[in-house]
């Protein structure tokens, strides 16, 4: 399984979800989206595999984040990149279930997708994708999220990403595929229970509110 956008995940197994994920920043609650879990218990939990076992996340997923999302700044790490947005969105409350976008850019041959600054992309292919990330974080114990879920298909469309506070963060996601993956090194295996979870539009905007 190919490797994740650059530090933000190369970082995740030595530092943990919570610091590199940056799940409270997200306001949990705020979206109107939707899970759908056809092989749900009925206390509408998570879907399940084929073998019968559970999955954190819902089968499939039809979002409208409304004020359930938001977009801060992270550091930088010159010369890999110098500008990374994190924008989170609200999937469910119900279980809690959230999608996260990472973007870097402005480091020249080290950021092929955005090598001088984050701006507008047409549909950048997720699985060939250097400089961007889509997670799904599931499982949630307070904070921070037990399960992750990676974008191995899927495409991403920005119409703006302005790297500054109150700068404007807006685009789509499309025909997603999410796979439940584990840590390890500086990227991601598959997890063993096959959890896989699909979302075919998310689109996306808000304005920049913090570092």
């Amino acid at each position: 399984m190919r490797l994740a956008v650059h530090a933000a995940l190369a970082l995740l197994a030595s530092a943990g979800c919570e610091q590199i994920l940056g799940i409270n920043d997200l306001t949990v609650g705020g979206g109107s989206g939707s899970g759908e879990h056809p092989d749900a218990a009925p206390h509408d939990g998570p879907g399940s595999t084929t073998d019968g076992s559970k999955c954190s996340a819902a089968s499939s997923y039809t979002p409208s984040f409304g004020a359930g999302q938001q977009a801060i700044l992270e550091g930088s790490d010159p010369p890999q990149f110098t500008q990374r947005i994190q924008w989170n969105g609200t999937l469910s409350t119900s279980p809690t279930a959230a999608l996260q976008l990472e973007m870097v850019g402005g480091g020249d041959t080290n950021t092929p997708d955005w090598p001088t600054m984050l701006g507008p992309i047409g549909e950048l292919d997720l699985h060939n994708a250097i400089d961007a990330v889509v997670l799904l974080l599931a499982n949630f114990n307070g904070d921070t999220p037990q399960d992750i879920y990676l974008a191995e298909q899927g495409t991403l469309s920005v119409s703006d990403a302005d790297a500054t506070l109150g700068g404007k963060v807006e685009g789509i996601m499309a025909n997603l595929t999410l796979v439940h993956v584990d840590a390890e090194g500086s990227g991601f295996i598959a997890d063993p229970d096959g959890c896989v979870t699909t979302i075919d539009n998310a689109a996306f905007s808000t304005t920049v509110t913090g570092m």
